[in-house]
């Protein structure tokens, strides 16, 4: 189950020599409650779009958040000390690189770095 959580209880319960039930309770009790749960949205489908990482200092961090949050697909932001890391799918690096300069220049953001993988698998 550690790669694959769609394993069902009984397959881990032949392999390991536990009753299913005990499988179950040991997952519902044990592991999920360390787990993080997150909903993922790509209308397109996710191999559709690319993904570029950007770091961004600002002082209005709620507000871009609330801005990433009405992109079509999903975007994950980390809040770090003095700036955002923000990971962004898109279906064209020229509009991030648009949108992250018309940010600069009407003062949202004070400086970001924009990082594009040159290879994602």
């Amino acid at each position: 189950m550690k790669n694959n959580v769609q394993i069902p209880f009984s397959t881990v319960a032949e392999e390991t020599g536990f009753s299913s039930i005990t499988v179950k309770k040991y997952f519902y009790e044990t592991v999920l409650p360390y787990c993080n749960i997150a909903h993922y949205f790509f209308p397109k489908g996710y191999n559709h779009y690319s993904q570029a990482v950007v770091t961004i200092e600002t002082n209005f961090e709620e507000g871009l958040v609330g801005a990433f949050s009405k992109l079509p697909c999903t975007t994950y932001v980390f809040p770090l000390e003095e700036e955002l890391l923000v990971g962004v799918f898109h279906e064209g690096i020229q509009d991030v690189m648009f949108a992250m300069k018309k940010l600069e220049e009407k003062g949202f953001i004070k400086k970001h770095l924009l990082l594009v993988p040159l290879y994602w698998e």
